[in-house]
């Protein structure tokens, strides 16, 4: 009971001492704040732009060759690593996407957009690049398919006017002797149509699947926001932090104040 009393008397000895001496409080509180306006309106503020890229995608080298991290570690030791460009860039992979967010910073928006720009568009190109090797390869793949599948289709259509009879394997007509030969030579030919239809059955499943490839293959593109953020100075920050420690700064004094006019009193 006898400590909630005197909690009570050093509250009303401290609220009596800074109605006492509230020009001291008020002008230090006044100045501090001040001095951190002035601080905030006077330093040079840091712009923050960000983008994002979009990795594209490749189906059969998503894994291998499409991490977004991977790409991260590039910036990070081409970009985040350099000296030219202390603490100016960052980059992030968003849960589950194939996206790279990018955050650049400047002294002005235009610089910050113009290095936001060049590393977007840079990361665009080189993934555009293995994009478009991949889809060569693809369109290579395809075009061999199509010859494979020609030349088949030729032994077939050969092969069936073979069996038919409508032309003779040489110029020479085969005599009566030789019939047991001539039907062996029909049964191979017969399982050489089965092998032929199942290649070409092959064929053309493969060639199917490198269509779908092909028309999955999604290119990497950039995308930047036209609004820029202020980063540093916090301006609200600093004038609220002023405020509060031109206040505390400005009682203490008063209690020094009042403690000393008590020491010279007694």
């Amino acid at each position: 009971m006898e400590q909630v009393r005197n909690d009570e008397i050093d509250i009303n000895k401290l609220l009596h001492t800074i109605k006492k001496h509230k020009w001291i409080v008020l002008i230090v509180t006044f100045i501090i704040t001040a001095a951190g306006i002035v601080y905030s309106i006077s330093t040079t503020p840091v712009y923050e732009v960000t983008g994002i890229v979009d990795l594209g995608s490749i189906p059969l080298l998503r894994g291998k060759h499409y991490s977004p991290i991977e790409e991260i570690y590039k910036i990070k030791n081409r970009f985040m690593g350099n000296n030219k460009y202390p603490k100016l860039v960052s980059a992030s992979n968003p849960k589950d996407t194939n996206l790279v967010e990018l955050r650049v910073k400047g002294y002005s928006i235009k610089n910050a957009r113009a290095l936001l720009n060049r590393i977007g568009k840079t990361i665009v190109t080189e993934r555009n690049s293995i994009i478009l090797k991949y889809k060569h390869l693809l369109t290579s793949s395809e075009k061999a398919i199509d010859k494979e599948k020609q030349n088949m289709l030729s032994r077939e259509h050969y092969i069936k006017h073979l069996l038919a009879g409508e032309i003779s394997p040489s110029k020479n007509k085969p005599s009566s002797s030789t019939g047991l030969l001539i039907a062996l030579i029909k049964n191979r030919m017969e399982n050489d149509l089965n092998g032929i239809t199942q290649t070409i059955s092959r064929l053309n499943l493969e060639k199917l699947k490198i269509d779908q490839d092909i028309l999955r293959i999604i290119p990497a593109h950039f995308s930047s926001t036209t609004k820029a953020t202020i980063v540093k100075p916090n301006k609200k920050l600093i004038i609220t932090l002023s405020l509060l420690i031109g206040f505390i700064t400005g009682v203490l004094l008063s209690l020094i104040v009042d403690t000393l006019k008590e020491k010279n009193y007694t």
